[in-house]
């Protein structure tokens, strides 16, 4: 039983893995349970033993997606960073995942699988902040954040920042690409709550960071 439990999770996996790679590059309405089918080389009813239908391996496909990225924002805690060097990790994370990340996907989702798109927009929303407040926290105790900050109104200002850098018809950002939009926001949120010591030592990664690209 336990080796077909492992069988099990392993080809759960590998289907996620595909699905998702399908998803990234043709969109999800162009993807039909048959096109997947075909790709991972198993009957449709195979598939659908694992899924009753095409929602739910939407939403299993994307939540494990978002569900990766905040774990490994969550891992950070465990290397012993200070809160500006975690803060800068963190950041390569959620950078790495705005490059993998898909307009057609973003589309189709919101579009055709509403439910679905407020579901995971609602559990991206709780983690985000969960993060942040943390962040801060950590932050304050560290020294590096200033100690008179609403945290709980920084991390929901923050958070409505980038929801609306990825929703906002009003300002055109086009000549940019998202990363670069999300880099100057991450440094505009750090510098307006950290310390001075904190300042000195955010002013000094931005440095070292320049250097290296310089030397790329």
């Amino acid at each position: 039983m336990f080796l077909y439990f492992c069988k099990m999770e392993k080809e759960l996996a590998e289907i996620l893995k595909v699905v998702n790679s399908l998803y990234l590059k043709y969109g999800i309405k162009r993807v039909t349970m048959h096109d997947i089918a075909i790709e991972l080389g198993m009957s449709k009813k195979t598939l659908y033993q694992y899924f009753e239908n095409k929602e739910a391996l939407v939403y299993k496909v994307l939540f494990n997606e978002m569900k990766s990225i905040f774990d490994s924002i969550g891992e950070l805690k465990n290397q012993n960073l200070n809160v500006i060097d975690e803060a800068f990790e963190r950041n390569k994370i959620i950078s790495n995942a705005i490059r993998k990340s898909s307009p057609a996907l973003n589309y189709d989702l919101k579009r055709y699988f509403p439910k679905i798109y407020k579901k995971l927009s609602e559990y991206k929303t709780e983690k985000t902040y969960s993060s942040i407040v943390a962040n801060i926290n950590k932050g304050v105790e560290q020294g590096l954040f200033r100690d008179d900050l609403n945290v709980d109104i920084i991390a929901k200002i923050h958070i409505c920042r980038i929801e609306n850098l990825a929703d906002n018809d009003s300002v055109d950002f086009s000549e940019y690409s998202p990363n670069q939009v999300f880099n100057e926001v991450f440094i505009y949120h750090n510098r307006g709550i950290c310390s001075g010591k904190g300042l000195k030592l955010l002013e000094k990664k931005l440095q070292e960071i320049k250097k290296e690209q310089k030397n790329d």
